[in-house]
C-alpha cells in the first residue's frame, strides 16, 4: 500500500547510535544539496532521503535510524528514519513555540548567508526540545545533550549536514565529511 504521512512526525526516546559515520566519502547519494539556510529550512523528508539511500551498512547513520527499535512502531506510522535537517529545524521550532520560548533561527527561513555559524541566543532550543518530551521520562526518554546530530540532509558529494546543539553557544546547522563518526543519531517516524 501506498502510505501518505503528514499528520506529525515523533522522536525517537533514545539515541540510536553514536559517534557514527553518515555515509561513504566522495559519494554522491542523488539527494537534495542543501548549502543555505533556506535549503535546510525547506528539506521537510527526511523519510524521503532515507528511501532514497537504503539502509546498507554503506550509510551506518541510516541504518542505525532506520533499525532502532524497528518493531517497535504502530502499524499506521513509517519506519525509523534519519530526520532531514527541516525536519529537525521544525521540531526546535515546534518545541520553542510551546514553551513560549522566541528563537533566533525563525528569522532565518529565506537566509542565504551564515550556514554554519552558531546562532547565539538560541542556546534555549536544547532545553525546549527537553522540556517538550521531559513528559515520557518514565518510558525510558533520554534528555538531548550539548552535541553534534546528524541529519539525512546532504551537503555535497563529500559532507552532510548537522545540527549542533549546544546549551552554552546556541544552535547551528553546518557540514561535515560523510566519513566524520563524531555525530549522533536520534530516529524520527512520521504517522
Amino acid at each position: 500500500t501506498n502510505k501518505k504521512y503528514g499528520h506529525g512526525l515523533v522522536m525517537a526516546l533514545r539515541y540510536a547510535s553514536d559517534n557514527t559515520a553518515w555515509g561513504p566519502a566522495d559519494t554522491d547519494a542523488g539527494l537534495t544539496k542543501c548549502t543555505t539556510y533556506t535549503d535546510v529550512y525547506n528539506d521537510k523528508s527526511g523519510l524521503t532521503n532515507q528511501t532514497k539511500v537504503g539502509t546498507s551498512d554503506t550509510y551506518p547513520a541510516f541504518n542505525a535510524a532506520y533499525n532502532y527499535l524497528s518493531a517497535a512502531h504502530p502499524a499506521t506510522s513509517s519506519d525509523w528514519f534519519l530526520p532531514s535537517a527541516g525536519q529537525w529545524w521544525d521540531a526546535i521550532e515546534q518545541a520553542a513555540k510551546k514553551n513560549s520560548i522566541t528563537l533566533t533561527i525563525v528569522g532565518y527561513h529565506d537566509s542565504q548567508n551564515g550556514f554554519g555559524k552558531y546562532i547565539s541566543g538560541d542556546d534555549a532550543a536544547l532545553e525546549a526540545l527537553n522540556n517538550l518530551v521531559s513528559n515520557y521520562s518514565p518510558f525510558g526518554w533520554v534528555p538531548l545533550d550539548s552535541r553534534c546530530f546528524l541529519t539525512s540532509s546532504e551537503y555535497s558529494g563529500i559532507a552532510a549536514c548537522t545540527l549542533t546543539l549546544s546549551a552554552g553557544t546556541g544552535l547551528a546547522f553546518g557540514a561535515a565529511w560523510k566519513t566524520f563518526a563524531s555525530c549522533y543519531v536520534r530516529s524520527f517516524l512520521a504517522f
